[in-house]
């Protein structure tokens, strides 16, 4: 009698754009990813359970965050101060302590033994992830027929190998600092856009001018 080999479970890193709003005079704020388990299924992003024995690898993701600190303070856009912690944890037994305080070791462990420095937050979290076991992350899909909802099978979602995450991450970081200053190049194709119409119909109307002036009686 032959025994199924259980599937490998796979995890992934959750990337979800920065929230960036100054309308309240903040000067920044921290931008979280998680990590998730991907249904081989569906395709598709799954909470992570602290309390799960059929999955005992999943325990430790459960409320980690992987965090940067994004700051617009004096006009100056950057992110810093990479860290990983958990968050929104409500009640905490002696097992779960045991699980978190393994789980922030293991970390921190992975931090130390860094090969590099990381230049930019899409590169530490890739470095963290691989170190965790995490191959793999996981966006809404930009072709999504719905933008907001409410859980994960609200959405479409692309799964993408781990290494996609650096320029994907970093990319969101400048999209995000784009939109907080805009740059003159920017600002001018915006322009360019609102006086678009009245500018082709000026054009138009210098070029059958000229074309009347050309024209012989």
């Amino acid at each position: 009698m032959t025994h199924k080999s259980k599937p490998k479970v796979r995890f992934a890193v959750m990337v979800e754009p920065p929230e960036i709003d100054s309308s309240y005079g903040s000067s920044g704020n921290f931008w979280e990813l998680s990590i998730v388990r991907i249904d081989a299924e569906k395709e598709s992003p799954r909470n992570c359970d602290r309390d799960s024995w059929e999955r005992p690898e999943e325990r430790i993701f459960e409320d980690l965050a992987i965090r940067c600190y994004i700051s617009w303070y004096g006009g100056k856009f950057e992110a810093r101060s990479f860290s990983v912690e958990y968050r929104r944890v409500f009640s905490v037994d002696m097992n779960c302590a045991k699980i978190l305080f393994s789980g922030l070791q293991r970390v921190h462990k992975i931090i130390e033994s860094f090969p590099i420095k990381p230049e930019s937050f899409g590169q530490f979290v890739c470095l963290l992830a691989d170190g965790l076991g995490v191959k793999e992350m996981v966006r809404k899909s930009p072709h999504s027929d719905r933008q907001h909802g409410i859980v994960f099978s609200d959405y479409q979602w692309q799964v993408l190998p781990l290494s996609s995450a650096q320029h994907i991450v970093d990319e969101l970081i400048d999209a995000a600092k784009e939109r907080m200053f805009p740059t003159a190049t920017t600002e001018l194709q915006a322009e360019v856009e609102v006086y678009q119409p009245w500018f082709v119909r000026a054009l138009r109307t210098v070029i059958c001018g000229a074309q009347k002036q050309e024209q012989p009686r």
